[in-house]
């Protein structure tokens, strides 16, 4: 096979993965099954928060969808100026730090944001409808994002076959756009639910108290304030109850992802829809800019700047840095071999040997389950478990750092690994018997073949697995000691202390960074791609 050194390099991986997943579950698992009890599965309080973590889940899902579906079906079938910039601050939104979210939902729509000042009225957000709002605000743009993409996806012999049929708006939409959609609505529905699900940082910030809290914040205030491992335990096992067959069947599920080349044909529309574009792509960029811009004008407060430029800034700034360029490099590298890995074990289908063709099919399953395991295990449980593991051992705080990394390392391994899964599968399966014939094996079939046509999807994954590192702050939050700190905590320190104006400024910077090293990080790639 072509590349069966990085095929075994993957395979270790994913061994790594799953030895360092089992032990923080055993590790868990034997601090708190003492204090395990089964009858506090049906204590009312857990029963309330498990129904509340279900509830803001799943409206946060089917109103980002509703909302998704008819401006995804508007922006696709067009091709304007600022198309492309557009798409792409929808996906900025996605991986946004969610503190800076957080921040800027409350600078528009809080007790004293723009919106009650407009309506001379004091209506608070916190609890559910805090929650719902940043967690639309985040995967409304990812989900348009997504549905954009599927629908330039259709064919154009498709559009050309519908016109010459005189196919009206009606019958073009459920005949071509919504065969389209629905292909991706399970997939995009189950991650948009899984990840509102495991939310912390938004209900920490936005629930307001026990009656807005989530399994994951009870996980973390039972390991962070009261210690009790045990009901941690079993919140955890719950998590997993509810998460794991969501997952798998996600796994089981994976419509063909296909990339395809962009072409000048104009899709027909209606003239309702070129009416419409122009006020809904108004609306939809308020909606998306209004809270950064909001937050944007706190810059002006000239004494909050001069409080936040201080030594902390520059320590959790290198912190940050460090975590964030560490995680994007093992990322690509990991990504890049498991997905050797896959393809070698997807390309055994092919083979006449029926039983070895399953047992390769169900390895690629199992792998991709593995790397993808932070969807359905908290990330806060791995590292709650490592650090009791970590805390019998040693000093716990000297491997902060490295805990910090390893796992943002798997919390942007699953969207990694899709990101460059197809371009990395076509490019493997056009020139696989050309590069044997030439014998362009190894480094060399890496450096000649793959990075030209990959360069662009590392970048992309490269971008995402930097602002995600940046901007996580669940991890820190838990295992880190009062001298670990990074920019998100820093954030959420000053928002604790009721510094607002601190707060808004130093996610400004945040924000500002955030941006920046995503566009070079593209850029980067994109320059050596070309």
């Amino acid at each position: 096979m072509l590349f069966t050194a990085a095929a075994w390099f993957g395979f270790i991986i994913v061994c790594l993965i799953f030895c360092f997943t089992t032990a923080a579950l055993i590790a868990l698992a034997s601090e708190g099954w003492g204090e395990f009890n089964w009858q506090a599965l049906l204590d009312p309080y857990l029963l309330h928060i498990t129904g509340f973590s279900l509830k803001q889940a799943l409206l946060s899902t089917v109103i980002s969808l509703l909302c998704a579906i008819p401006i995804a079906k508007l922006i696709g079938c067009r091709q304007f100026k600022g198309k492309q910039g557009l798409l792409t601050t929808f996906n900025l939104c996605f991986v946004l730090p969610t503190i800076i979210v957080v921040l800027g939902v409350v600078s528009v729509y809080g007790r004293s944001g723009w919106l009650n000042q407009w309506l001379n009225s004091e209506h608070s957000i916190y609890g559910l409808p805090g929650i719902l709002l940043c967690h639309v605000f985040i995967n409304f743009p990812f989900a348009t994002r997504v549905l954009v993409n599927v629908i330039e996806q259709i064919p154009v012999n498709q559009w050309r076959v519908a016109e010459q049929l005189g196919f009206n708006r009606f019958y073009r939409f459920y005949w071509l756009e919504w065969h389209a959609i629905k292909s991706q609505l399970f997939p995009l529905s189950g991650l948009i639910f899984l990840l509102c699900f495991n939310s912390f940082t938004i209900v920490l910030a936005m629930g307001g108290g026990p009656q807005s809290t989530t399994l994951e914040v009870a996980i973390y205030q039972a390991l962070r304030y009261d210690y009790e491992p045990g009901f941690a335990v079993l919140l955890a096992t719950l998590q997993l109850v509810i998460t794991a067959p969501i997952a798998l069947m996600l796994f089981y599920y994976q419509p063909a992802l296909k990339q395809t080349k962009k072409t000048g044909y104009q899709k027909p529309s209606s003239l309702l829809d070129k009416w419409l574009l122009i006020p809904v792509l108004i609306a939809v960029t308020v909606w998306v800019l209004l809270p950064f811009i909001a937050l944007m004008k706190e810059i002006i407060n000239f004494q909050a700047v001069i409080k936040v430029f201080s030594q902390s800034l520059i320590n959790a700034g290198i912190k940050s840095f460090i975590i964030a360029v560490s995680t994007s490099f093992l990322t690509i590298c990991m990504a890049l071999v498991i997905n050797a890995l896959l393809f070698n074990l997807s390309s055994h289908y092919k083979a006449n040997n029926h039983s070895k063709r399953i047992r390769r099919q169900f390895g690629a399953v199992i792998a991709e389950g593995v790397t993808a395991n932070i969807l359905y295990f908290p990330a806060i449980v791995l590292a709650t478990g490592w650090f009791i593991l970590l805390w019998q051992l040693t000093d716990v705080f000297q491997y902060t750092l490295w805990l910090v990394i390893i796992i943002n390392v798997l919390m942007a391994m699953p969207f990694a690994i899709r990101i460059i899964k197809v371009p990395f599968f076509q490019v493997a399966n056009h020139y696989q018997q050309l590069s044997m014939h030439l014998g362009i094996t190894g480094w060399h079939w890496w450096w000649v073949v793959a990075w030209p046509a990959l360069s662009s999807a590392i970048g992309q994954a490269a971008a995402l697995a930097f602002v995600l590192s940046l901007g996580d702050m669940g991890i820190v939050a838990l295992i880190g000691d009062p001298d670990f700190i990074t920019l998100p905590l820093l954030v959420y320190q000053y928002l604790a202390n009721y510094q607002y104006p601190q707060a808004a400024v130093l996610s400004v910077i945040l924000l500002v960074s955030c941006f920046i090293c995503f566009y070079l990080i593209e850029k980067l790639f994109r320059h050596h791609n070309a």
